[in-house]
């Protein structure tokens, strides 16, 4: 029995041994303490961060085998009874196998320590995360790109000589060159450059055939994207030359605020297949034209004036379509503006004034198209052309010029808002032409005020408001109507007792109806009535009778025969030769 008794103790020793559990001094096992995955060791067993105890994650979690913290296999699982820990098993060489605590150190004294169960390791402590680094711009394809630097300005190349630019950049003249005798001062043999004038001058001797700026190539290779800006170019030959005659290449230049005068031919000269943009330009007292472009192109003509020189202020020949804004052209020899074939000028503020010849002279196929225009006290027409070409004017002033106000020869004429006045020549000439004409007046001048010539059938003329003189105002659709004003001091000689009230109308080509609206002196009609009568064939007759106090002033009346019409108070009740009708 007691050797039985005695076995079963023992068994119970090697399970609870098994288990891990210390043994009692009464060799009964003490009930296991609860399992906690945290070490309950001093606060001295755990290793605060900053200490070994935790490794950083440039060190090794799992110890090597041959340290000491972690027992061989044969080191007995079961501590001895005086407190040793158990021993961690050598951890396996399995990479899922989580690695072993770092042991707990033992106490100073002999207190018992209780072993952390060996079933549940501790965790390794989570390294602290290193850094991430930023990462860069071309590997990340979220991140926003560093903005590439704007590069420095090209540095300019400073000039105070004449000299040759056959290389691209930016030149600037740092000083006035004057009186140089060179053939050419300065020469652009090269595109993409900037001339940087600084408003210093450029100035010859004025000999022939020298010339202050050139360019060109001379291997006629293309010189596009050229600027000349702030630069005054006087007394050359020719002050500024763009291109030559049958020149191969292509050449641009833009020209800002720049002067070119006082020299003995051209003061800028476009030809070949040149082309150039004016603005801020100014061309006065030169010896030929101001601006010539021969064969060449312009592109606009902006803030633009050309006065005073010895041909006409503006030229060209087959020079594109050009849009002008603000050009003045005043006082030369010649025309303000001459152009000639396939040419356009459209845009708006013109003034072209005292020229020598025409306000404008526009040649074949050339048309002016402006808006806001003076076209005044030119020795010649104020504008003439023709030949397939044509001119549009609108809330503009053609007056005073020595001949006609405008002179067109089988072109097309369109007049809006415009007066015509005071001109040497008839107001609108139009010989085989087409018309229209809206709310614009035509007065004053020597000539017919609206002159028709249709010798092939070829005119047609519309008009919507026209006035004629002060006192008359037709509309009419498709004639050949010419239209002048009979001051009535002027009229063919009235029947005794009949007088006139007003000015009167010569009506001429009317092939078939105009509606006329003539103004008369109310005031000078002493009866009730007054009448409308026609001059013909030396005899006068009443077409229309009106009511005085009903027609305030104005007598209305569709037309549809030639003669001089006159607003005429009959006193004798009727006129010599008249047929006494009520409408014509």
């Amino acid at each position: 029995m007691r050797v039985g008794l005695a076995f079963g103790l023992a068994l119970v020793v090697v399970l609870l041994a098994g288990c891990g559990g210390p043994i009692a001094d009464d060799g009964f096992a003490d009930t296991p303490a609860p399992v906690d995955e945290t070490p309950t060791d001093t606060p001295e067993a755990t290793p605060t961060p900053d200490e070994e105890a935790t490794p950083t994650p440039d060190e090794e979690a799992t110890p090597t085998p041959d340290e000491e913290a972690t027992p061989t296999p044969d080191e007995e699982a079961t501590p001895t009874p005086d407190g040793e820990a158990t021993p961690t098993p050598e951890a396996e060489d399995d990479a899922e196998a989580a690695p072993s605590p770092t042991p707990t150190p033992a106490s100073d004294d002999d207190t018992e320590v209780t072993p952390t169960p060996t079933a549940t390791p501790t965790p390794t402590a989570t390294p602290t995360p290193t850094a991430t680094p930023t990462p860069e711009a071309d590997d990340d394809p979220e991140a926003t790109p560093t903005p590439t630097p704007t590069p420095e300005p090209e540095a300019a190349v400073q000039l105070d000589e004449c000299t040759t630019i056959d290389e691209p950049g930016v030149y600037e003249l740092t000083t006035d060159l004057e009186d140089r005798d060179e053939e050419v001062c300065l020469q652009i043999t090269s595109g993409d450059v900037v001339l940087e004038g600084n408003d210093h001058l450029v100035g010859g001797v004025g000999a022939a055939d020298t010339v202050g700026v050139e360019v060109r190539n001379p291997d006629e290779d293309d010189v596009e994207n050229v600027t000349v800006r702030n630069l005054r170019v006087e007394d050359w030959g020719d002050g500024i030359l763009v291109g030559e005659m049958a020149y191969l290449g292509s050449i641009h230049v833009d020209f800002e605020d720049v002067e070119a005068s006082h020299n003995e031919g051209v003061g800028i000269s476009v030809t070949g297949y040149a082309s150039a943009d004016f603005q801020g330009v100014t061309a006065n007292h030169n010896g030929d034209a101001g601006i010539n472009a021969f064969d060449g192109r312009i592109d606009g003509l902006r803030d633009v004036t050309a006065n005073r020189n010895g041909a006409a202020g503006i030229s060209g020949y087959d020079s594109g379509e050009i849009a002008i804004d603000g050009v003045t052209v005043s006082e030369n020899d010649g025309s303000g503006l001459s152009f000639s074939d396939p040419t356009v000028l459209e845009g708006t503020d013109l003034v072209a004034t005292e020229n020598g010849g025409d306000g404008a002279s526009l040649g074949i196929e050339t048309v002016l198209d402006v808006s806001n225009a003076e076209i005044a006290d030119n020795d010649g027409a104020g504008v003439s052309g023709g030949d397939d070409g044509g001119i549009l004017l609108r809330d503009s002033v053609v007056r005073n010029n020595g001949e006609e106000g405008i002179a067109f020869d089988h072109g097309g004429v369109t007049l809006e808002d415009a007066l015509v006045e005071d001109n040497g020549g008839s107001g609108v000439f139009l010989r085989n032409s087409d018309a229209d004409l809206t709310e614009t007046t035509i007065r004053d001048n020597d000539g017919w005020q609206l002159e028709v010539e249709d010798q092939n059938d070829w005119a047609s003329v519309t008009a919507s408001d026209l006035g004629i003189g002060d006192h008359a105002v037709f509309d009419f659709d498709d004639e050949s109507v010419s239209l002048d004003t009979v001051p009535e001091g002027d009229l063919p000689a009235l029947p005794e007792d009949a007088e006139s009230v007003g000015d009167g109308v010569e009506v001429r080509g009317l092939d078939g109806s105009a509606t006329m609206t003539l103004e008369y002196d109310l005031d000078a009609v002493e009866g009730d009535t007054v009448e409308l009568w026609r001059h013909v064939d030396d005899e006068w007759s009443s077409i229309g009778t009106y009511d005085a106090a009903e027609t305030d002033g104005s007598l209305t009346e569709e037309l549809t025969s030639d003669g001089v019409h006159a607003p005429v108070e009959n006193g004798s009740g009727s006129a010599d030769g008249a047929d006494d009708q009520d409408n014509g």
